[in-house]
């Protein structure tokens, strides 16, 4: 996996959707495409909701427990230990028993994890009990393509077309198509002004006003890479330059072309994003930010002297121009800038 990906994943808020995620998770983690789930909800199921064999070996049986935790709530340590009472119950006796949550990763939980299965080896069964939280969670779902479809339908290179993504940003993001509305209506109003004061298209203030709503909505299209959904927001940005790609200005040019080359660079397909990197300097090349991404450009195309070559020079000609980013030209330094 690339080191400029990100393996940011949103929590599932329902508990199906938590559980389906944790399914095919664990298909991958416990390498048995017959794991399934244990009975259905409502039933008596021992603290086991998925089941399945270590490698498909019927020594090797393996249980998981999915706690869902929304908000503020946390997995408690009296739940861990109702859970792990009734899984010692399950039949055929499991050999490894994962309690996963969204909830975060907890040190006292894992610990009386570890303190449990080393008292049960004490007497005639083995068993590993772990308890997963979501960092724990996240980091292993990040390592498998199917889970990663899983849990955000939007990754990977079969995602969904801009219509099923415009549809997941009004259920899953409210916020941000709530956004996204309220700036087209800024638009309209911004026209009806127009008609109403006679100022023409290229006005100061007419510009002032256009910049600001473009800058709000690529703002919130930002916030939507940030929050680890690249791909929608990829299909946005390109919607958007196509609407003003002969209407902004340079600065807006650049703001929108560095996103999508921040896009890309989340997708892990770096050629890509240096291109759009580069691409973005060259209408903002004054702009201090257009300059570390373009900075950034280089590196990502293993050009690290150019990339330490151009950050001198333009530090020599402003020192104030990178700032603390100037960190990102001092040999040996990996630092990233991600700024836009």
């Amino acid at each position: 996996m690339s080191a400029f990906s990100s393996t940011q994943i949103s929590k599932p808020t329902d508990e199906q959707t938590f559980e389906r995620g944790c399914l095919v998770l664990f298909r991958c983690l416990v390498n048995d495409p017959n794991i399934q789930f244990n009975g259905k909800r409502g039933y008596a199921q021992d603290g086991v909701d998925i089941f399945g064999f270590r490698d498909q070996h019927p020594a090797k049986p393996v249980g998981v427990q999915c706690k869902l935790k929304t908000g503020k709530a946390r997995l408690t340590e009296r739940e861990v230990q109702t859970e792990i009472a009734s899984a010692l119950k399950f039949r055929p006796s499991l050999r490894e028993y994962i309690i996963a949550t969204t909830s975060s990763d907890d040190p006292e939980l894992q610990r009386i994890a570890r303190e449990r299965s080393v008292e049960e080896s004490r007497g005639e069964r083995t068993i590993t009990i772990s308890v997963w939280g979501w960092e724990t969670l996240e980091q292993r779902i990040g390592e498998h393509v199917e889970a990663r479809n899983a849990f955000d339908p939007t990754y990977g290179p079969h995602a969904r077309e801009q219509t099923e993504l415009l549809r997941d940003l009004h259920d899953k993001s409210a916020a941000i198509a709530t956004n996204v509305v309220e700036v087209q209506t800024s638009f309209r109003e911004i026209k009806s002004q127009l008609l109403a004061t006679n100022l023409p298209s290229d006005a100061p203030e007419t510009r002032s006003l256009f910049e600001a709503e473009l800058d709000a909505e690529i703002d919130n299209y930002r916030d939507a890479i940030e929050s680890g959904r690249p791909r929608l927001a990829l299909t946005l940005l390109e919607a958007l330059l196509k609407r003003v790609a002969h209407s902004a200005s340079g600065r807006i040019l650049f703001r929108i072309k560095a996103n999508i080359g921040h896009c890309h660079l989340f997708l892990s397909d770096e050629a890509r994003a240096a291109s759009w990197l580069s691409e973005a300097y060259h209408h903002a090349p004054e702009e201090p930010k257009a300059k570390a991404n373009f900075a950034l450009s280089y590196l990502l195309q293993g050009k690290a002297s150019e990339a330490r070559a151009f950050g001198v020079r333009e530090l020599v000609n402003d020192p104030r121009t990178f700032g603390w980013q100037a960190t990102l030209f001092r040999p040996g330094h990996a630092a990233v800038s991600m700024i836009r």
